[in-house]
């Protein structure tokens, strides 16, 4: 016995019902999506969640607040210059260069003195993504966003290679510090690579370095304008003689 399918227009009707609250679904989910993803600051599109409660708040970084059964006290903000965002009621708290943790702490404490019992919170913390910056005799001059190390040819190549002029056994990755305000800079020699392949010798390159390829020297023209100081010279000494 064949089953009993309903009339063409009712199967019809029935599809489209169905593709119409899938995409209603799809447009739903996209919206909760995009509303959990809290938009950085203007012209810094690029933000990434930093999870660990060790993480430093910095000026531009983005913070979300989200105080349970209490959204008179939710917030998104961006760390101002002066590192310090407003909260409503509160007011001003100074929240650069502390980190997650103790910032955590701090607005428990600040909250408790509108909230009887428990405080719960939930603090994030995005920060923009990390660059790596590409210098020098390079043809695409800039930077690009890096969330994990990089070798140093594929940062090079990011930059559309090398040119004609680049000397490429003295380039330079500065390095900043986490722990002080001092820059370290690493020397490479990619010359070594290209002739044995061997990338063992090479650095990796860290998101926030800055490399720099230098210019190559030309010995034949410097070599050439010290010969004709020397004539010179000798020429003005002979005159005098």
């Amino acid at each position: 016995m064949k089953p009993i399918l309903p009339p063409v227009g009712v199967r019809a009707i029935t599809v489209l019902a169905a593709l119409v609250f899938i995409s209603c679904a799809n447009q739903d989910s996209t919206k909760d999506s995009q509303q959990r993803i809290p938009p950085g600051p203007s012209g810094q599109p690029s933000f990434v969640y930093f999870q660990s409660d060790s993480t430093v708040v910095s000026v531009g970084d983005s913070l979300v607040l989200s105080v349970w059964d209490y959204p008179q006290f939710n917030t998104h903000a961006n760390v101002r210059l002066n590192g310090a965002i407003t909260v409503p009621l509160i007011g001003e708290i100074k929240v650069a260069g502390t980190t997650k943790e103790d910032l955590t702490r701090t607005l428990r404490r600040r909250l408790s003195d509108y909230i009887k019992g428990d405080v719960l919170l939930s603090l994030e913390v995005y920060g923009p993504a990390p660059k790596i910056t590409v210098l020098g005799m390079v043809p695409n001059q800039g930077s690009f966003q890096a969330n994990t190390e990089l070798t140093l040819l594929e940062v090079i190549s990011r930059a559309g290679g090398w040119t004609e002029f680049a000397d490429l056994r003295y380039i330079k990755i500065t390095r900043q510090s986490t722990s002080t305000s001092k820059a370290s800079i690493l020397v490479a020699d990619l010359t070594s690579y290209m002739e044995t392949g061997d990338p063992q010798g090479l650095p990796l390159v860290r998101p926030g370095d800055l490399v720099f390829v230098p210019k190559k020297e030309n010995f034949v023209r410097e070599f050439g304008a010290f010969l004709w100081d020397v004539i010179l010279l000798f020429g003005f000494f002979g005159i005098l003689n």
